[in-house]
């Protein structure tokens, strides 16, 4: 026979389940909302994309255009952008190709490293390197140029006529579409 006390607890673990339960598909049901609105969201941004970068500046340039103001004052542009990417395979040939040009400053490196108690004060007056490969410290070494640095390079070589390997730094030149002021 069930006591008082074992149907209280039993109905309360029920009540418990049914209550898991609901924030459990309540939380499915978000899950697949934010699923859509993701997909959304990526569909406006490639739209968004397609009619800056490519339909208003051509439209624009078929009629002559480099800027124009909508009916309210807001003046609508086209603005020339840079990105680079240097390609993870001719990494060595790009940092080279700085170096030699002089623009060796531009690249950053990285040295990740984990320590035992007390091992710092040990390598603080070495090279780094040298002292975590004679010591067998794991550590990772990583050089690389910051992203906007890049673009900033590659704007600044372009704008001022010195030449540049396109592919080698992944060079994109595009328009966009700049609406704002008045």
């Amino acid at each position: 026979m069930i006591d008082f006390e074992e149907k209280a607890i039993t109905g309360a673990a029920n009540n418990d389940l049914k209550a898991i339960t609901r924030m459990a598909n309540d939380l499915r049901n978000l899950d697949m909302e934010m699923a859509k609105a993701e997909a959304t969201l990526k569909d406006l941004s490639n739209s968004y994309k397609m009619i800056s970068e490519t339909m208003i500046p051509e439209a624009m340039a078929a009629a002559g255009m480099t800027e124009f103001k909508l009916e309210d004052g807001t003046k609508v542009s086209i603005q020339k952008y840079y990105s680079a990417k240097i390609p993870e395979t001719r990494e060595e040939e790009a940092f080279r190709s700085l170096e030699e040009s002089g623009n060796g400053s531009l690249i950053k490196s990285e040295i990740k490293a984990k320590f035992g108690k007390g091992e710092e004060e040990r390598v603080a007056e070495q090279s780094l390197i040298e002292i975590m490969k004679k010591m067998h410290i794991g550590f990772d070494h990583k050089r690389g140029v910051h992203p906007m640095t890049l673009k900033a390079f590659v704007k600044e070589q372009i704008e001022d006529g010195k030449p540049i390997d396109i592919e080698l730094f992944g060079v994109y030149i595009g328009n966009k579409t700049k609406i704002g002021g008045k």
